[in-house]
């Protein structure tokens, strides 16, 4: 074969790939777009807690036209690590990565736009305080509650030392309705408020849950009691020598205490 020939088609390939390329890129050309991606930190430490963090953050995905169109928010996850960091405020790197169970075009790249955001840590404090049982529902007429019984007595909180030194009561919301003659009992969800009776959502209470047990005690109040009043006595006549006394049975009201 000439060598004149060879070359030819060498040419005449590397051309084709080429215009293919070529008309790939016009009917398919790069671009990129913006997707507003949920930051998900990574914290596995005890001693802090998140104060301050961005919910999402902008990364850039650049890719084919057709590629890009199969790419949507919850297909990305940012990531930032704060694994070793102490209270205080940190510049950390934010990594995106493909969301669990989502797959990615090859040929599409991410990136975010802002490649460092600021994350506040603060330090936890811990508190024991005793469980406070509140009613919600009054107790049936003629009745008042008793003292509860409360297990466990005490709850411990935690959260930042602000937030902490605001809580004024831990309280075991009672909502039951109460019997008569029969203790109201049960597992109830514990809250903690501050001095003017509003929860402290920032601080969080160990356990949630509460078991009361508290019985019904009657109350002082007015009883109609029967009493025994002697209205006349006869006198003896000239006929008959006995006499005779009529008694009345009239109601009263007395306040009285009742066992």
């Amino acid at each position: 074969m000439p060598r004149g020939n060879t070359f030819y088609k060498v040419a005449s390939v590397l051309v084709a790939a080429v215009l293919t390329v070529y008309v790939y890129g016009e009917r398919n050309p790069l671009r990129s777009t913006l997707l507003s991606v949920r930051l998900m930190p990574q914290l596995q430490s005890s001693s802090v807690l998140i104060e301050s963090v961005p919910k999402s953050v902008q990364v850039e995905v650049r890719g084919p036209k057709g590629s890009l169109e199969m790419v949507g928010p919850d297909d990305l996850q940012a990531i930032i690590n704060l694994a070793g960091k102490g209270p205080g405020i940190h510049r950390l790197r934010v990594g995106i990565e493909p969301a669990p169970g989502a797959t990615l075009p090859p040929e599409v790249t991410l990136a975010p736009v802002e490649p460092l955001v600021t994350v506040g840590l603060a330090a936890i404090i811990k508190r024991t305080r005793p469980l406070q049982a509140v009613f919600i529902r009054p107790a049936p007429a003629g009745f008042a509650y008793g003292v509860p019984a409360v297990d466990p007595p005490a709850a411990a909180v935690s959260g930042p030392r602000e937030a902490v030194s605001r809580v004024a009561q831990i309280q075991v919301i009672v909502d039951g309705a109460a019997i008569p003659r029969k203790p109201l009992e049960g597992r109830f969800p514990v809250r903690v408020v501050d001095k003017s009776g509003a929860e402290v959502p920032e601080v969080k209470a160990k356990p949630d849950m509460a078991s009361v047990k508290v019985s019904l005690e009657r109350t002082a109040g007015q009883k109609e009691i029967l009493v025994l009043s002697l209205i006349h006595i006869s006198e003896p006549t000239r006929l008959l020598s006995i006499s005779y006394a009529v008694f009345c049975l009239k109601k009263k009201k007395s306040s009285l205490p009742t066992q």
